[in-house]
């Protein structure tokens, strides 16, 4: 999650199109940023912590991006590959260290 600067799900679609079509010139930026501003999303119901939450998706070639504003100001939102929406459910972290802990052992595996 982060604070609401922006449309931060606009910026990770823009970072995404831009590594398949980096616009070359002025006309080529603002063609894409208007496609990008124009999309109309689908609403998607993803469960977090098992109650429904309407998110918006964006679909791309390989994957999807999801879009949702939580009323205290933070967007939630999920770059995904592999995976259907109806394959997601978000379940709060309140305690990250076990998470931290277990990809630090796996680091060590790896070195």
């Amino acid at each position: 999650m982060s604070p609401s600067i922006g449309d931060v799900a606009l910026d990770v679609r823009r970072e995404r199109r831009y590594g398949i079509e980096p616009p070359r010139d002025e006309a080529a930026f603002r063609r894409i940023e208007a496609e990008l501003r124009t999309e109309s999303p689908e609403l998607v119901v993803i469960p977090v912590d098992d109650q429904p939450h309407t998110f918006q998706l964006w679909e791309h070639p390989g994957g999807w991006i999801a879009k949702k504003t939580a009323t205290d100001g933070y967007q939630v939102v999920l770059r995904v590959r592999g995976v259907d929406p109806p394959g997601v459910r978000l379940h709060r972290i309140t305690d990250v260290e076990p998470y931290l802990r277990g990809r630090r052992q796996l680091l060590a595996l790896d070195g």
